[in-house]
């Protein structure tokens, strides 16, 4: 999960440069191939912790995945599992979703405003506004669908660890389904937009 939410970021991070600073832009493949690495590398060590934590437990002949954060503190478990909790939700969900609201936003403001370049008559400036605002709405769609899928598995994860609030197994199955629908919906919104994406910068 970590690595899809991180890759949404670089590919913001990408068009922001494009599109903001197309005279900077730095990006080649060398650099591509260092940021999915750099994506991968802190993927795996904000999970690392898991590894610890997670253990197989069975009963009455049921096998079960079970937590246990005295593995790592022992003398504070549940303030262990607080702690890694709030630093996933503000690493994973907060710092990215701002980053990609502040450049998106950058990005909507810049085709929404920017003038047209060259002498093109009135039937052509209306087209060309026609396919940046379709860009604008791809891009806010992809921050609308984001919240959509990843907002409810924050929630739930906060009451599970923070409250007395009993979860069902439906909640929690509806809320990682979400979360992997992201993953699935994105690439329908750059198939459906590629084409005016590209027109319309």
């Amino acid at each position: 999960m970590a690595s899809s939410v991180l890759t949404m970021t670089a590919i913001a991070f990408d068009r922001y440069i494009a599109i903001i600073k197309p005279m900077r832009n730095i990006m080649n493949m060398c650099i591509l191939k260092c940021i999915i690495v750099i994506i991968w590398v802190l993927s795996l060590v904000f999970m690392i912790p898991l590894f610890f934590v997670y253990d197989m437990s069975t009963a009455s002949g049921t096998v079960y995945c079970v937590e246990d954060w005295s593995t790592l503190m022992p003398a504070a478990p549940q303030l262990a599992c607080k702690i890694y909790i709030i630093a996933l939700f503000v690493i994973i969900y907060i710092v990215p979703f701002t980053a990609m609201a502040v450049m998106y936003s950058s990005i909507s403001y810049e085709l929404w405003y920017r003038e047209i370049p060259g002498n093109v008559n009135i039937e052509n400036k209306l087209y060309v506004r026609h396919k940046r605002r379709k860009v604008v709405l791809m891009l806010v769609l992809v921050l609308v669908v984001f919240i959509i899928c990843w907002l409810p598995l924050q929630l739930v994860t906060f009451l599970l660890y923070f409250s007395s609030v009993q979860v069902s197994g439906a909640a929690v199955f509806t809320v990682e389904f979400l979360v992997r629908a992201n993953g699935a919906l994105n690439p329908v919104l750059y198939v459906v937009f590629s084409d005016t994406f590209q027109e319309g910068l």
